[in-house]
């Protein structure tokens, strides 16, 4: 009988890191690229000089997912590897999980402190519904990028 095992190695989950940051940046910022596309000529639709503020949005982008991910993901990676759940559904299913409790952390923390703050709880939890999405994506490809099959005989 053969059994399925996941390995990986430093530089692979280094770059697996990097990769899941670069696209964790350009998902986030790909509303924001559909409305100014659909609104091309109108107000709030792009124009040329739009070009190096969607840059300077997917760098900041890729610096807040590279730190959370540093922070978060690769402390609860290791620990799963360790564990031995090294699956693809595992790594999509916690990074859907991490996404949206840091997402839903974070608005919180930097929400309540305004005493006036208007915000509904709906647009709080879609806002954490949606980075949590984003973190399934980014962790399906940290897990393709980082893990290689390995056969073995039981």
């Amino acid at each position: 009988m053969q059994t399925e095992r996941y390995r990986t190695t430093r530089q692979r989950a280094a770059a697996a890191v990097a990769a899941g940051a670069a696209v964790g940046a350009v998902a986030t910022n790909v509303p924001m690229v559909v409305a100014g596309l659909l609104y091309i000529g109108e107000p709030g639709g792009f124009e040329s000089q739009h070009i190096p503020f969607l840059l300077y949005m997917v760098f900041i982008a890729f610096i807040v997912w590279t730190v959370g991910l540093v922070l978060v993901g690769v402390p609860i990676w290791w620990l799963l590897h360790k564990k031995g759940l090294r699956s693809w559904w595992v790594a999509v299913l916690c990074g859907a999980i991490a996404g949206f409790v840091g997402a839903f952390a974070l608005s919180l923390a930097l929400t309540l402190p305004i005493e006036s703050a208007s915000f509904g709880w709906q647009d709080l939890v879609l806002g954490a519904v949606e980075i949590g999405v984003y973190g399934a994506i980014v962790a399906a490809v940290i897990w393709r990028t980082a893990y290689r099959r390995v056969e073995q005989g039981a």
